[in-house]
């Protein structure tokens, strides 16, 4: 059944494709939805697709709590999404690919049927909670043909899995792994975070981690900025284990207020480059994760270098 096609004005959505929305759909521009295609949203969760997405023919997408797919990314024909997933920009994910958050269960009552285990986790609000284990596809990856991805799963950026492949444990970044169960084979790149990043080095570029428009069209056009423009969320890779604090030059682009937030850490980001320092926490050298927040939805900022010290 395909409803309420009206409602979703400015992307692409074949006549054939299932549109059950009860949940929210956010979508951004230029996106696509192929022929057979079935999106199930249930109430309390929510699909996003941002800019320029490809969802292929008869795919399906059903999340449980949030299925979000980055920009420029495809998803080809017949894959199937379920549960909670995040697909990072610019990946490239061949047919058939299956990935679920969830799983069924054989032994928490061994004697009992499978059907009547999986009842009893659903029921069971302890249980419940922790049936869902996110898998994570960072930028940049490229899945083959009947891969399948196991729950709790995080493929690391720029990573590329085997056809007929089943991903059981984390990925590495920049690494190419094949087999059943999937195994690093070998790397695209030796992945370093180093102390130090920027923007003209561009043997730095895998090291701006995420959030970064970075395709070769998006570097030629934003070539004026002398940076990498990025909007939302981003990630930068540096050894953050034996610094007190990160320096980041950066400037913001189209809104008169906005700032860069890092754990509980704000600084206010002007239209000029201009140095900001974090406090390293112990829990942010875990991850150089940093969120923009402006006043208008198209703002951007540009990030010339990074560097711990």
């Amino acid at each position: 059944m395909c409803i309420n096609k009206i409602n979703y004005p400015g992307i692409g959505i074949a006549h054939s494709a299932s549109l059950n929305i009860q949940g929210d759909f956010f979508y951004g521009a230029d996106c696509g939805v192929g022929i057979g295609a079935n999106l199930i949203i249930p109430k309390h969760a929510s699909l996003t697709l941002a800019d320029a997405c490809y969802i292929g023919r008869y795919v399906e997408l059903g999340p449980s709590s949030l299925i979000r797919i980055g920009s420029y990314t495809s998803i080809q024909d017949r894959c199937i999404f379920l549960g909670d997933v995040t697909i990072g920009r610019y990946c490239s994910i061949a047919p058939n690919v299956y990935i679920s958050s969830g799983k069924h269960y054989f032994d928490l009552e061994p004697s009992a049927l499978i059907k009547d285990q999986d009842l009893l986790v659903l029921h069971d609000e302890n249980l419940k909670d922790s049936h869902s284990k996110p898998v994570v596809v960072e930028d940049d990856c490229w899945l083959g043909i009947n891969v399948v991805v196991m729950a709790g799963v995080t493929i690391g950026k720029g990573a590329v899995i085997g056809a007929n492949s089943v991903v059981t444990k984390d990925v590495k970044p920049y690494t190419v792994v094949a087999g059943v169960p999937a195994k690093i084979l070998k790397e695209r790149l030796h992945f370093s975070p180093p102390k130090r990043i920027a923007y003209n080095n561009e043997s730095d570029l895998p090291y701006f981690y995420s959030g970064f428009e970075v395709s070769k069209a998006s570097l030629v056009k934003n070539a004026i900025y002398k940076g990498y423009k990025a909007q939302s969320e981003l990630v930068l890779a540096l050894n953050s284990t034996l610094g007190n604090s990160i320096h980041i030059i950066v400037k913001n682009l189209g809104s008169p207020i906005c700032t860069l937030v890092y754990g509980n850490q704000h600084k206010e980001i002007i239209d000029s480059f201009q140095e900001v320092v974090f406090i390293i926490s112990e829990y942010s050298k875990k991850t150089n994760r940093f969120n923009f927040q402006a006043n208008i939805s198209n703002a951007s900022l540009v990030v010339e270098k990074a560097w711990i010290e």
